[in-house]
């Protein structure tokens, strides 16, 4: 019964949310995903336009869960991919540091997470609701016809899936920039 009622108000949230003006109220915490691309990297100078000076940003990567290694380690309850998987968040983490270093201007806090999901659109939709985000600033590649069809894009499910406002900078907008 909570459950039904939590799912419904989040929907009830995610369907009336109206996106704020560019020149409105900054937002106080901010989440942005990236995924080592540029056009992702590029979202970062959106968010900084956004975020309160007092506010907090973080800067998301997701790493797909590997199914098959994690039932078969259950099995055994024997853990001999930890090491990879250590290197592989390791790795992530690393590349968040650089880019925090690298691209961020000093406003507002910013902080640096990886976490592991089913899908990458499952984990920034569950992450932003765990940490109460107000906004996800993200990128999108924009494809279209077949290969819209083929690859669909992760923006689109996390807007789909979140009850958090969602805003996507497009190709056209990054060149505009």
């Amino acid at each position: 019964m909570y459950r039904r009622n939590l799912i419904s108000l989040n929907l009830e949230v995610a369907l009336n949310r109206q996106p704020r003006p560019w020149g409105g109220e900054p937002y106080r915490k901010i989440l942005v995903p990236l995924d080592r691309s540029t056009g992702a990297e590029g979202a970062i100078t959106m968010a900084q336009q956004l975020l309160s000076p007092d506010g907090e940003g973080i800067l998301l990567h997701v790493l797909r869960r590997r199914k098959a290694v994690e039932s078969a380690e259950s099995e055994r309850n024997l853990s001999p991919n930890a090491p990879r998987q250590d290197a592989r968040r390791a790795k992530a983490m690393g590349y968040l540091r650089c880019a925090k270093d690298y691209l961020l201007e000093p406003s507002g806090r910013w902080r640096c997470e990886v976490v592991e999901a089913d899908s990458v659109a499952d984990g920034i939709a569950q992450f932003a609701m765990k940490e109460g985000v107000d906004l996800i600033a993200m990128y999108t590649n924009d494809r279209k016809g077949l290969a819209g069809v083929i690859r669909k894009s992760i923006a689109n499910k996390v807007q789909q899936q979140s009850a958090v406002e969602v805003r996507v900078l497009r190709p056209r907008e990054m060149a505009a920039r």
